[in-house]
């Protein structure tokens, strides 16, 4: 799928590291891109919810 032109696309992995060089990819393009500092593991450690596509309760492996 295309990323975005018109907005901000907030790019995450698992701990952070491929989600930067991704970021730095889409910048290098011209996109409004940032990292999600961390990952989805700080993410899910400070208390923030993690769901599923379908909405149900999810998991960081």
């Amino acid at each position: 799928e295309a990323a975005p032109q018109d907005g901000r696309v907030h790019v995450i992995c698992r701990s952070g590291g491929r989600s930067a060089q991704v970021t730095m990819y889409l910048v290098q393009q011209g996109i409004d891109a940032v990292n999600v500092d961390g990952g989805m593991q700080i993410w899910a450690a400070t208390g923030r919810q993690v769901v599923t596509d379908a909405g149900d309760p999810g998991s960081v492996l």
